[in-house]
């Protein structure tokens, strides 16, 4: 029986395959009616309306992921940009410095619109300046003195070399600041003030330039962060593009299916030839009714197989269960017959015992 359960699994699995094929025969016919033919009635409304209500799923998923396409590059090149801008800055500091130090050549110390610009790092340059020069003697002296002196004088002064260069190195560092800030200072002036020396203002040029540069980049930053907000706010709002996404995905998941529903019940309706949906099949859509009568007869053909196959089954069953029912019934025929034998012993010694008490009766 269990190789016979095994073929009627077979047989099930079989007609479901053949039911499938059916439904895509039913609603392969009637979509191709449903598409061709005008006067379909209700049924070809509802295709419209489930076409389109697909179309604008599509349209709408295609639309967030245009969004976040967009914001992802928006992104990128903002990332691009600040590094960009970052680059500039580097760039229009070391501008600056050469800037300042070529308005301070230029400055006379007469008096004018430069040296207004310059005065509030006029005390500080006049003391670095001097200090510099200080400190840069006193590693020359530290060096000239450890030229012909013994091995641990030279360890010494290489010590005091060092510190000396750590000091000088700050304080370089301290003038670059002051020239960086004198030629930043210049464009901060209310009015463009006017330079005649040539190095003065081919570097004010340079820096003017990369002034220009920054702020466009800047402006372009400020731009990209904003369309990506809008952008980001517009998708995020509700559920967030990612589930906006995945409900929508659904949505069409779900009208797909009442749309192949739509299909198979209008090709079955075609199919018969007693509905008037069939006077809408044509010459071309013979092969198609032919195919789908061959799947009913086969499906009819596996019914038959299965409802037979399911007999014998039956028949096995109760066959098997007939047997058992036999082997009990002797099982307690037999324990009946011993049963039966104990019992007339029983009373054969009842009968001894009665006996003997009538026998010990006649004695009183």
């Amino acid at each position: 029986m269990d190789e016979k359960q095994k073929i009627l699994r077979d047989f099930e699995k079989e007609r479901k395959e053949d039911e499938a094929a059916l439904l895509a025969l039913l609603a392969g016919l009637g979509e191709t009616l449903l598409e061709r033919e005008t006067n379909t009635g209700d049924a070809g409304g509802e295709r419209a309306r489930l076409l389109k209500a697909i179309d604008d799923l599509n349209a709408r998923i295609a639309e967030i992921e245009e969004k976040q396409a967009r914001a992802r590059e928006l992104s990128e090149a903002i990332t691009l940009k600040e590094k960009d801008k970052a680059a500039l800055l580097r760039d229009l500091d070391e501008s600056y410095a050469v800037l300042g130090r070529a308005l301070f050549a230029e400055s006379g110390g007469a008096g004018g619109e430069l040296d207004a610009v310059l005065r509030p790092f006029k005390a500080q340059l006049d003391s670095l300046l001097p200090k510099i020069r200080g400190q840069k003697d006193k590693i020359d002296d530290i060096a000239e003195s450890a030229r012909d002196a013994n091995f641990f004088v030279k360890i010494g002064k290489g010590a005091q070399r060092l510190a000396a260069q750590g000091a000088l190195g700050r304080s370089q560092n301290a003038l670059e600041k002051v020239y960086r800030a004198a030629g930043e200072a210049y464009f901060a002036a209310p009015e463009t003030v006017p330079l005649a020396g040539a190095e003065a203002s081919a570097a004010a040029s340079s820096s003017g330039g990369l002034r220009a540069r920054v702020s466009a980049a800047g402006e372009q930053i400020l731009k990209a962060s904003g369309d990506k907000k809008a952008i980001e706010d517009d998708i995020g709002k509700g559920l967030g593009p990612g589930s906006r996404i995945k409900e929508a995905k659904k949505a069409i998941d779900a009208r797909e299916k009442e749309l192949v529903s739509l299909y198979q019940c209008f090709g079955a309706r075609a199919a018969d030839p007693e509905s008037k949906e069939h006077a809408l099949v044509k010459k071309g859509d013979k092969a198609a009714l032919a195919g789908i009568e061959a799947a009913h007869e086969k499906i009819n053909a596996d019914e038959a197989k299965i409802d037979k196959l399911r007999a014998s089954i039956g028949i096995d069953t109760e066959r098997a269960a007939l047997e058992r029912l036999r082997k009990n019934i002797a099982r307690a025929k037999s324990e009946i017959g011993a049963h039966e034998e104990d019992i007339a012993a029983m009373e054969a010694e009842a009968a001894k015992r009665n006996a003997r008490i009538a026998e010990l009766a006649e004695r009183l």
